[in-house]
């Protein structure tokens, strides 16, 4: 980390405020779409259109690798906050209807996905070679230590003060990512195509000339599609099958992270001592355990277990998957094949959202996460078939 300039590992620090706060806006959406409308569909619904933006992630990423890293990041901060506030105004003025919340999700999400993308090409051209595992293990630890700190002070601020008062929080929080960014390095502009086929033809063309960071990327696309038909049904689960109450779900939300910031923690150890593919194999097998376990918890010690094991592989696979990336990536065309790979991992989430909406309509919540987790630990032995068989990262 002392390879890294000073200014980028401020900047990571303060992307965990601004993630704490979007944890409030993942907390309140749902919440609020169950207020009016109480159905599994309709919140599946809410988590497949919030990725819709992803669409768009390859010709974004064009226009990152044409900027200055530091300013798409200020813009889309400062998008955001407008974002926020505008869906403060209409809860407060009566007027949030369900169509609204979806589209302040798809622009939260997006404008999210934007910046992620180009916080990745300020680390590829910015940080040494030999930092980025530390480098990409902090930012995974930040996200996933945000993540669930975030439900865990949301469901309180709920309960207590209201969906208002935590739509202010969720704005003021992007202050602390937007500051720091005005003092981040700048990044060259790499000229490059604009539009269509000559913005994908070069961004695919790198990722197949890199076939461990194409299959990694898959390995990650497969486990957001089951992941994310779980987590779109997750405050459905606690609020009508389990009754629970903002309080108690947020503490499920903060507690169950010890699983997953754990094995960021030790990730750079694992992830250059262990080979790839046992590394996701376990990962993604204690996750499919979760899927299943969570469909039949009843009690919120339960809980916190099962979604801390299914929410387990998300830092030991970024941390593989960024730097595979950079390592193997020319800076040239990065930002397109990073916004490529976040089509690619982001593409599943709203199918698995809206399936599962579905089948928990037709089936119920245990046979949908049991079948969810059944895809996972499937996804997990196709590993082995993969680039990634004996390859490891200290190598």
């Amino acid at each position: 980390m002392q390879l890294c300039p000073q200014a980028v590992v401020v900047f990571l620090y303060g992307t965990f405020v601004s993630d704490v706060g979007q944890g409030f806006f993942r907390l309140v959406l749902p919440w609020l779409v169950y207020n009016l409308n109480g159905s599994a569909e309709a919140l599946g619904t809410l988590a497949a259109v919030q990725f819709l933006p992803g669409l768009l992630l390859p010709w974004l990423g064009a226009l990152v690798d044409r900027s200055d890293a530091r300013k798409i990041i200020a813009a889309a901060s400062l998008l955001q906050i407008a974002v926020t506030l505008g869906t403060l105004f209409l809860y407060l003025a009566g007027r949030l209807d369900i169509w609204l919340i979806d589209i302040a999700a798809m622009l939260a999400t997006g404008l999210g996905m934007v910046a992620y993308n180009a916080q990745n090409v300020l680390v590829r051209r910015t940080t040494p070679e030999r930092a980025r595992v530390s480098v990409n293990a902090l930012s995974a630890i930040v996200f996933t230590v945000a993540w669930y700190v975030s439900p865990g002070l949301a469901g309180p601020t709920i309960s207590r003060f209201g969906i208002a008062a935590a739509l202010a929080i969720n704005a003021v929080a992007y202050i602390f990512v937007l500051l720091p960014a005005l003092f981040l390095p700048r990044t060259t502009p790499m000229h490059g195509p604009e539009h269509g086929a000559a913005v994908l033809g070069p961004a695919w063309s790198a990722l197949r000339k890199a076939p461990s960071v194409l299959h990694v990327t898959l390995v990650f696309a497969s486990w957001n599609f089951t992941w994310g038909g779980v987590y779109a049904l997750e405050i459905f689960f606690f609020r009508h099958s389990l009754h629970w109450v903002a309080a108690e779900v947020g503490l499920v939300g903060m507690a169950a992270g010890l699983v997953p910031v754990a094995l960021g923690v030790v990730g750079p150890y694992l992830a250059e001592r262990l080979r790839i593919d046992h590394l996701l194999m376990a990962t993604l097998g204690l996750s499919a355990i979760g899927m299943v376990f969570l469909g039949f918890v009843h009690g919120v010690l339960a809980a916190i277990v099962a979604v801390g094991l299914l929410d387990g592989a998300v830092a030991p696979v970024s941390i593989v998957m960024a730097t595979l990336s950079q390592r193997q990536i020319a800076s040239v065309v990065y930002g397109r094949v990073s916004a490529m790979q976040s089509l690619i991992v982001n593409l599943p989430l709203p199918a698995g959202g809206a399936l599962a909406g579905v089948l928990a309509q037709a089936f119920g919540i245990p046979v949908t996460f049991s079948f969810l987790g059944l895809l996972t630990a499937l996804s997990g032995g196709a590993v082995l078939r993969s680039a990634l068989r004996r390859l490891r990262l200290g190598a």
